[in-house]
């Protein structure tokens, strides 16, 4: 357990910092930025288990039907987080817009499973709500400049909502999957990634041509221990990235989707405190109210569902 949180804290934070060194010169890198997550994290799964658990590659305790549906949620989220970014989305904003899960989660746990919620938690997510809503129209009006920026803004935010419901439900799927198949967070983190990586095929024209573009914009810039300033953060932040969702993964196999939820938002407020400490970001007093928001209300659901656990625990 602490482990697996300060892998996530440690290089989801990192990734978040790496994630906006790139975004600040290659904003259109997304596509690229997810295949390198990809590739790197689905080679490592691989000769992990060559190595230390070769049957697992032979008869993973999931049924490869179940691992594609995943994937393929998975592939979605990842690439059209990233891809959000080149829409006037900011890094710090795209992160508050991202601190919705326990709404959708809660959602979804109450139409899919039933699940019930007490006033306190209910309360606590609205107020959660009501601080995304805030902070997206406070960053919108830094980037009221143009027809085409207000456009751009609202297919950010579109797609960030879209991956919001989508994680939600994926998160639901693989609790049921780990409580059912007992299945590891190192099976979990390999077939995840590595049966991802065909989807990128139809994508390869698009990442030649943002590997190209990052590689242009770092000519003009010092290199960084010998490499260029894209490529150095670009490494950086596929290596941040394996950390963080290693960390998520071994959270995920034993935890609920919703105590998983509610650690990533805490930890996406660390980072954008970084980012704000970091990069110097201006938020305007609206984004700060709406993250105060997110966040606080977010500490005060986990207040609630623990409570909740140990009432539950107690009747039985």
């Amino acid at each position: 357990m602490i482990s697996a949180l300060s892998y996530i804290f440690g290089g989801c934070c990192s990734t978040a910092y790496t994630l906006e060194a790139i975004v600040r010169e290659a904003p259109n890198s997304g596509v690229l930025l997810t295949f390198a997550q990809f590739l790197f994290i689905g080679v490592e799964g691989f000769l992990y288990h060559c190595i230390v658990n070769p049957k697992a590659l032979v008869r993973p305790k999931v049924p490869v039907t179940r691992w594609l549906i995943i994937v393929f949620f998975f592939f979605l989220i990842n690439v059209l987080n990233n891809v959000a970014l080149a829409y006037d989305i900011s890094v710090p904003v795209h992160i508050i817009l991202r601190s919705s899960g326990p709404i959708t989660t809660m959602a979804f746990g109450a139409a899919l499973l039933h699940k019930r919620y007490n006033v306190k938690q209910v309360v606590s997510v609205c107020t959660l709500t009501l601080g995304i809503i805030i902070a997206t129209l406070g960053n919108a009006q830094n980037v009221r400049l143009q027809v085409s920026s207000v456009t751009h803004f609202a297919i950010g935010v579109g797609l960030l909502v879209v991956t919001q419901f989508m994680g939600a439900f994926m998160g639901l799927l693989l609790e049921k999957t780990y409580a059912r198949y007992k299945s590891d967070w190192r099976e979990s983190l390999y077939y995840t990634h590595a049966f991802g990586i065909p989807f990128f095929f139809p994508l390869w024209g698009k990442i030649k041509e943002q590997w190209v573009g990052l590689l242009t914009v770092s000519q003009t810039q010092e290199p960084i221990i010998g490499l260029p300033r894209g490529v150095f953060f670009l490494l950086l932040n596929t290596l941040a990235q394996y950390v963080c969702v290693r960390g998520v993964n071994g959270l995920g196999a034993k935890q609920s989707a919703l105590a998983v939820s509610i650690v990533l938002n805490i930890r996406k407020f660390a980072s954008l405190i970084l980012s704000i400490l970091i990069f110097k970001n201006e938020l305007g007093p609206a984004v700060l109210f709406g993250a105060f928001l997110v966040f606080g209300s977010s500490a005060v659901y986990a207040t609630a569902s623990t409570k909740k656990q140990k009432l539950e625990s107690k009747k039985e």
